[in-house]
């Protein structure tokens, strides 16, 4: 299994008294490393390109998460706040999942990791094509 993962997730944060903390990324890469399963291949999320999130995000959404500098924190909407750091977590996490996608489908034709598994924030499943 290949499990892709990156530091710049740690980083993001959506403010203080926010569920979503860096905490919960902590205690899943600790349990995983803690279960000692065999067969894990740590991957380096990528940059997720501005074609592939254009695939399911409205230009102006990638343009209001990604391309207002933020300071402090920054919120988008009611449930939804970033810092300085969340534009790079953001790109590595959509990056994760595509690139645990193509693994997937290039395991079947011989190359890459049949199963994967995005240790990622900030989360993206409440995202629609307009909102964050």
């Amino acid at each position: 299994m290949r499990l892709y993962t990156h530091s710049a997730c740690l980083q993001h944060s959506a403010g203080s008294g926010h569920p979503e903390s860096p905490a919960r990324l902590h205690a899943v890469l600790e349990a995983i490393a803690d279960a000692g399963l065999p067969g894990i291949e740590y991957a380096e999320a990528p940059v997720a390109t501005r074609h592939q999130l254009l695939r399911a995000h409205s230009a102006a959404l990638v343009s209001a998460v990604l391309d207002v500098p933020t300071h402090g924190t920054r919120r988008i909407d009611a449930d939804t706040a970033m810092n300085e750091h969340s534009a790079e977590a953001t790109l590595r996490a959509a990056g994760a999942m595509c690139a645990a996608v193509d693994g997937v489908m290039n395991a079947a034709l011989g190359s890459g990791s049949r199963q994967a598994f995005c240790a990622v924030r900030p989360p993206g499943h409440h995202a629609t094509r307009d909102q964050a």
